[in-house]
């Protein structure tokens, strides 16, 4: 319906400023025709963009079909994934979801936009649940021009997600990396940071969390000197993320 609404003031613009044209303004015959072209040329251009867009949009509308989506009454987090988000799902599934929340795979920053606003009609009662997750693999990166470039683009996506949802959604970033060779924890662990608390937080699945200087002196001395090779190499890992993602 919308872009039903865009063409036809296009249209409506386009008819009144060739009536101003040749009906009302003191110009020649030359001035008119060359004005009356302009007008056609600039209207042809924008109808040609909005069929564009609208082939994308149906595109996008045709790929997230209903049983992808969050049912109406889902009381969970719903969370757009994009960014290096392949290895988060099963291949050529759109959707996942876990007891943290529903989780919609997102292919590229100009479908993000789109999949909000589509969102935002078929599923308006989920609007306030919904956040964008960028995803972040550092080691499927080989150049940093390229993913700055990448990352500008994701970025400017959440923004254009404003119109759709009202306000801008709320943006986490989650960073997979290979733990160092020295790593001897048998169990995978999750390191935080979040603005209420202080420092570096260390998640243990079944223990919580603990801070990170409790964690290394929780074990002997050959598994304090790995938990400190982690210490060192998550400092360096927080230092590039710093500079090239926050």
């Amino acid at each position: 319906m919308r872009e039903a609404y865009r063409s036809l003031f296009t249209a409506l613009g386009a008819v009144l400023a060739l009536w101003l044209i040749l009906g009302f303004w003191p110009l020649s015959t030359g001035s008119r025709v060359a004005l009356s072209l302009l007008v056609i040329l600039v209207s042809g251009v924008m109808f040609w963009r909005q069929r564009q867009a609208s082939q994308l949009r149906a595109t996008t509308v045709r790929e997230f079909v209903d049983e992808n989506l969050p049912p109406e009454d889902f009381q969970g987090a719903v969370t757009l994934v994009c960014g290096d988000n392949a290895p988060l799902f099963v291949s050529g599934s759109r959707h996942r979801e876990t007891r943290q929340g529903w989780y919609l795979w997102v292919k590229d920053a100009e479908q993000l936009p789109l999949l909000a606003q589509h969102l935002s009609l078929v599923r308006p009662a989920l609007v306030s649940q919904i956040s964008v997750m960028l995803a972040v693999v550092p080691e499927q990166h080989t150049s940093g021009d390229d993913f700055t470039q990448s990352l500008r683009g994701w970025q400017r996506a959440v923004v254009q997600c404003r119109a759709a949802f009202g306000t801008l959604p709320p943006l986490w970033t989650v960073t997979w990396v290979s733990p160092p060779v020295s790593c001897t924890e048998v169990e995978p662990v999750w390191f935080t940071t979040v603005s209420q608390r202080s420092g570096i937080q260390v998640y243990q699945p079944g223990q919580g969390n603990v801070s990170l200087m409790e964690w290394t002196r929780e074990t002997g001395s050959d598994g304090r000197l790995s938990r400190l090779s982690q210490g060192l190499w998550l400092d360096s890992l927080l230092a590039w993320q710093n500079s090239a993602v926050d």
